[in-house]
């Protein structure tokens, strides 16, 4: 990516990640939390410190050459928020898809020239790349929720079985395996 590409995004980076956030936080439920936009300490308001931190790691992955494990972390906890959030992955994406367009906007509004098409090729292939991973890790976050959930009942549901006499512990002898 050439160097007038990186200033240009660069120097939009504070408007570009606020119109992101506030486009993601209306698009989710998080807009009932009257706190989520005024309360600026990460730990009064963690969800929007989570919010943020990954929306900047990705945005410097982007345009400020950023390694792919640095920006990992905080998209994994992004990923997570969202899983436990109940939204099906199409809505996950979706803040994702919206960003990909606004910059999409912003190159083609600013770069209309065949010299940098190669920028923005370069650009978008980055980011389809990682909507694919952030993709994966949602559908494995949610496996995970999945998985917990049906040991849990498992775990309240043997007990009462076991009760009321429907199923038997079996006692393994160490001799003849039964």
């Amino acid at each position: 990516m050439t160097a007038e590409t990186k200033e240009y995004f660069l120097g939009r980076k504070k408007k570009i990640l606020d119109d992101w956030l506030n486009y993601l936080i209306s698009h989710y439920d998080y807009k009932r939390l009257d706190y989520l936009e005024k309360e600026r300490d990460p730990f009064l308001n963690p969800v929007k410190h989570i919010l943020k931190s990954a929306l900047e790691s990705i945005f410097d992955y982007l345009f400020e050459d950023k390694e792919l494990e640095a920006v990992v972390q905080n998209i994994e906890k992004l990923i997570k928020l969202l899983a436990l959030n109940g939204p099906k992955a199409s809505e996950v994406l979706c803040p994702f898809v919206f960003f990909k367009q606004y910059i999409n906007a912003l190159f083609l509004s600013n770069f209309l020239v065949v010299e940098k098409i190669d920028d923005y090729n370069e650009i978008m292939n980055v980011f389809d790349n990682l909507m694919l991973k952030m993709f994966d890790m949602f559908i494995q976050c949610r496996e995970k929720i999945y998985e917990i959930r049906v040991n849990e009942v498992k775990r309240m549901t043997f007990p009462l079985l076991e009760r009321s006499g429907l199923i038997e512990r079996v006692n393994v002898n160490k001799n003849n395996g039964l």
